[in-house]
């Protein structure tokens, strides 16, 4: 892409499509879509609480996976959401993202950086949808031990006409939580997402 185009598209989107104004638009497309039946969205029960939001991929929407649009809007703080690396080297994707608040998940370590205000953050266990792991990754349980808030496993589904998000039981992972606790962690989560 011409830089100075990706430059122009970069301000276009980061000042017209903020996290703010993209979430408040979404959410407020969902509950007119809830009211009139036209589809149900049962995905305003995300606790008010900083956590790790650990999801599946469970809502697509014209064939793509596209969670970051039933989880940011459902729920009342902001949401960082952790995406594949790769779906950042796309420049429009990348912009998209960003104004999202996405952060690559090969940056966890600068995840500080990105938590300011006791945001949610997003990451699907399982990894990337075109290249699941069955077992889990370990970055939900990570997060959640170096700094220290409850693990919320998160499912949606979706059905004919509907989509649903419910938070299951917290878990709390301790600091001093070895790679094989956090393996054993990994495990609860993804038995939860089943």
């Amino acid at each position: 892409m011409n830089k100075s185009l990706e430059k122009n598209l970069s301000f276009g989107i980061k000042k017209i499509f903020t996290r703010d104004r993209s979430t408040s638009i979404v959410r407020t497309l969902e509950k007119i879509a809830t009211k009139t039946g036209i589809y149900d969205f049962d995905i305003f029960n995300i606790p008010d609480k900083q956590h790790v939001l650990a999801y599946n991929h469970g809502f697509k929407l014209f064939g793509k996976v596209a969670d970051a649009y039933v989880l940011g809007p459902g729920a009342k703080r902001p949401v960082i959401g952790l995406f594949y690396p790769k779906l950042l080297e796309n420049p429009l994707y990348k912009l998209f993202l960003e104004s999202w608040g996405g952060v690559p998940t090969n940056k966890l370590k600068c995840l500080q950086n990105y938590i300011h205000n006791g945001e949610i953050i997003m990451i699907a266990p399982s990894g990337p949808e075109h290249m699941p792991n069955p077992r889990g990754e370990l970055g939900a349980a990570w997060i959640a031990k170096n700094f220290q808030m409850p693990i919320i496993p998160t499912v949606i589904t979706q059905g004919e006409g509907y989509v649903s998000v419910k938070p299951k039981k917290e878990i709390h992972v301790p600091r001093d939580s070895t790679k094989k606790d956090l393996r054993n962690i990994t495990n609860d989560i993804m038995e939860e997402l089943r």
